[in-house]
């Protein structure tokens, strides 16, 4: 039986062929292709059957449960060892009936929304971009609500970084932590993106020699269990980050190269380049470590910004072309052949 992400990746890509032979405005198609898949990925991701994949049956113990816990011992953090904004997510969406799904519903919105005014605001093509997400993010953000509604809120700080906007930054900083605390691993990057390319390329051969000389893999895994990810360190068969770490430095070293000078633009592309190299240089320090996908995703998620401007900037069809294709079908066979599809094989839609 075919798993229904892949029917609703199937759906998205025949919205997105069958509106670009139409003969109607490009902008009308856009908007079209926009709205539609929205519409499906939030209905894949609301009416999932909650006992098919990993954690949701949890979340609903949990969602029973804060219908006896007060807004006080909540907001004293007393209440659960979850963090006290998705607590109080939960408490407010019983105000309105107490239902699970109307729960998944919202998170639904405030995970996937933001991916959608990002791309809109500063991808060259906005479809292509969706279609990433739905290749990287999108199957993972299913169960890992929590996590996922902090990365989401993170891309909303991108206008606050590239404007030097610190207040509002810290703001939407705060509360990304308040629904994952592994959302500190973002503050760095405010002030990373003020650097010059002289520090960004010293950082990166720096970091190089500490990898030999410095049991850094050590530091990542005592950060890793301060934010909650102990349970992720005896897993070290699975999800060992080699393919994630390859596809990070290749998505890096196009972008370098086809973009040149350009990485150092004031803007998206200077504040996307920081991003990648960052999750390149965890992600290769990181090889072996079960936690080190997730733990990076505040940085690797910038991938569905970055593959679009490259394409954007290499001028040779047949190379253009041949980059994308080769980068989609890597996506494609990490997101659905990759151990990280172990988690998905069995989702179901529960309506």
């Amino acid at each position: 039986m075919i798993n229904p992400l892949m029917i609703n990746l199937a759906l998205c890509l025949i919205i997105v062929l069958l509106i670009k032979v139409t003969p109607t405005e490009e902008k009308t198609r856009e908007v079209f292709v926009m709205y539609a898949t929205f519409i499906l990925l939030i209905f894949f991701h609301t009416f999932v059957d909650i006992t098919s994949v990993p954690d949701l049956d949890a979340y609903y113990q949990e969602f029973m449960s804060v219908k006896q816990y007060s807004w006080q011992l909540i907001l004293s953090g007393e209440a659960s060892r979850q963090e006290r904004a998705f607590l109080l997510l939960m408490k407010a969406t019983q105000l309105v009936g107490g239902n699970f799904r109307f729960f998944l519903f919202v998170c639904s919105l405030m995970i996937i929304t933001p991916y959608y005014i990002v791309a809109k605001r500063y991808s060259p093509y906005a479809g292509l971009s969706i279609l990433i997400v739905l290749l990287t993010v999108y199957n993972q953000s299913i169960f890992v609500l929590r996590q996922h509604i902090a990365i989401a809120i993170s891309l909303m700080s991108y206008r606050y970084i590239i404007n030097r906007q610190l207040l509002q930054f810290l703001l939407l900083f705060c509360i990304a932590t308040l629904f994952h605390r592994s959302a500190v691993i973002l503050l760095p990057i405010y002030f990373v993106y003020t650097f010059n390319r002289k520090v960004v390329y010293g950082g990166i051969v720096l970091a190089a020699i500490l990898t030999y000389w410095v049991d850094i893999q050590k530091i990542i895994i005592n950060y890793a269990i301060r934010f909650g990810y102990e349970i992720y360190i005896d897993g070290s068969d699975i999800m060992t980050n080699e393919t994630g770490a390859i596809l990070s430095v290749m998505i890096l070293i196009c972008y370098v190269i086809f973009l040149g000078s350009k990485v150092f633009e004031p803007g998206i592309k200077k504040l996307v380049f920081y991003a990648l190299c960052i999750s390149a240089v965890l992600n290769v320090i990181g090889i072996g470590l079960p936690m080190i996908p997730r733990l990076v995703l505040y940085f690797s998620v910038v991938s569905f910004i970055a593959v679009p401007i490259t394409f954007d900037h290499i001028r040779h069809d047949v190379l253009r072309w041949g980059y994308l294709i080769c980068l989609l079908g890597a996506y494609y066979y990490s997101t659905f052949n990759g151990s990280a599809y172990e988690f998905l094989e069995g989702y179901s839609l529960g309506l």
